[in-house]
C-alpha cells in the first residue's frame, strides 16, 4: 500500500495542557534526541545538551502533540520562550514509525498558525551542526541561518576551587547599579525587565566585583540542578580591558563550587571571540556548536 502523503495523513493535534497524560511519552521522545547527529537542541538555554526533565517540558510556552490514528504519540514541538516577539522552537520530534517528512510539516504550520494568533512576529531555531537532516528540513520550510552559537562547558571538581578578591553575591541594595550595568552593556536583554529581587526568586544569583568600592562587573548564573548556567556577564563600559571580566569568572567559579554545583554551562556568539578568549582562559572547554535558524510566522 502505498504510503499516505503528508496532507493525507490522519493526524489529531492536542498540547500537553490538554493532555498532561501524555507528558512521560513526549518526554521519552524527547529524550531520544540528545546530542549527536539527530539531536534536537532545547530552546531554554540553561538546559541546552541535559537529558530532558518533565519540567522542562512545564517550562515552555506549549507543546504541540501529533496523534496517529491509533491514538499514540506521533510527534512533539514545544514552543520555548524568547522575547515578546520571538519564540524558539524545541523541535519537531517524531516518533518511531512515523516519517519525519510527514510529522514535521504538519507539525511547524500548526504551531506557526498559533503563535500569528498569539501576536508573536517570527521563530527562531537553534540547529546543532551535526543535525544536517533538521538544519535542511528549517530551511525548506522559510528559516534562514543567522550565526552560531557555541556551548561551552566547564567541570568543577575541587582540584582548584577559585579565589577572586573582590568577587561576591550582590546584595538586595546593589540591584540598582547591577542592573543599570546590565541594560548598559545589554539593552536588548530582557533579564532586567522584572526586578533583580524576581530573577532571584526564579533561581538566578547574581554576582558582583569590585574595585576600589565600585561595582566594575556583574554575571547572572541559573540553577543548582545538573549544571548551572551563566546567563550573562558584564564590565562597566569605562573599567572594560582590564581584566576584570577574567576575574569576576574566575570568583564566581570557586563561589559555585561552594553551593556545590559541579559544572557550568554557557553559550556564546561564535563571532564573540572577546568573550571566548575569556572562557577559555578559566578552563571552559566548547561541547558543539548550534547554528541559530530564523524565520518568519
Amino acid at each position: 500500500m502505498p504510503s499516505k502523503s503528508p496532507q493525507n495523513l490522519q493526524l489529531r493535534f492536542t498540547d500537553l495542557d490538554e493532555r498532561p497524560d501524555l507528558s512521560e511519552e513526549v518526554l521519552a521522545l524527547y529524550r531520544r534526541f540528545g546530542p549527536g547527529r539527530f539531536h534536537a537542541v532545547n530552546g531554554e538555554p540553561s538546559a541546552m545538551g541535559q537529558e530532558p526533565q518533565i519540567t522542562d517540558l512545564y517550562d515552555c510556552l506549549g507543546v504541540l502533540v501529533a496523534m496517529d490514528g491509533n491514538d499514540q504519540v506521533a510527534g512533539a514541538l514545544a514552543i520555548c520562550p524568547y522575547s515578546s516577539s520571538q519564540v524558539t522552537l524545541w523541535g519537531p520530534v517524531v516518533a518511531s514509525g512515523h516519517q519525519g517528512y510527514t510529522i514535521g510539516p504538519r507539525l511547524l504550520d500548526r504551531a506557526r498558525q498559533a503563535l500569528r494568533e498569539g501576536g508573536f512576529e517570527s521563530v527562531r531555531v537553534l540547529n546543532d551542526t551535526r543535525n544536517r537532516r533538521a538544519r535542511a528540513f528549517f530551511l525548506s520550510h522559510g528559516m534562514a541561518p543567522w550565526k552560531d552559537n557555541h556551548l561551552y562547558e566547564r567541570q568543577l571538581d575541587g582540584t582548584e576551587p577559585m579565589e577572586a578578591p573582590g568577587v561576591a553575591l550582590a546584595r538586595l541594595s546593589d540591584h540598582s547599579e547591577v542592573g543599570s550595568i546590565i541594560m548598559t552593556c545589554f539593552p536588548d536583554s530582557s533579564h532586567c525587565d522584572v526586578s533583580l529581587f524576581e530573577r532571584e526568586r526564579q533561581g538566578y544569583r547574581h554576582y558582583i566585583l569590585q574595585a576600589s568600592g565600585n561595582i566594575v562587573a556583574v554575571a547572572a548564573v541559573k540553577g543548582l540542578g545538573r549544571r548551572s548556567w551563566l546567563s550573562l556577564y558584564a564590565v562597566h563600559p569605562r573599567r572594560q580591558g582590564k581584566g576584570y571580566g577574567t576575574t569576576l569568572i574566575q570568583g564566581l567559579i570557586g563561589e559555585e563550587y561552594r553551593h556545590g554545583v559541579r559544572s557550568i554551562g554557557l553559550e556564546v556568539l561564535a563571532d564573540n571571540t572577546t568573550a571566548i578568549r575569556v572562557y577559555e582562559r578559566v578552563g571552559f572547554v566548547r561541547r558543539w556548536t548550534a547554528s541559530i535558524l530564523v524565520g518568519p510566522l
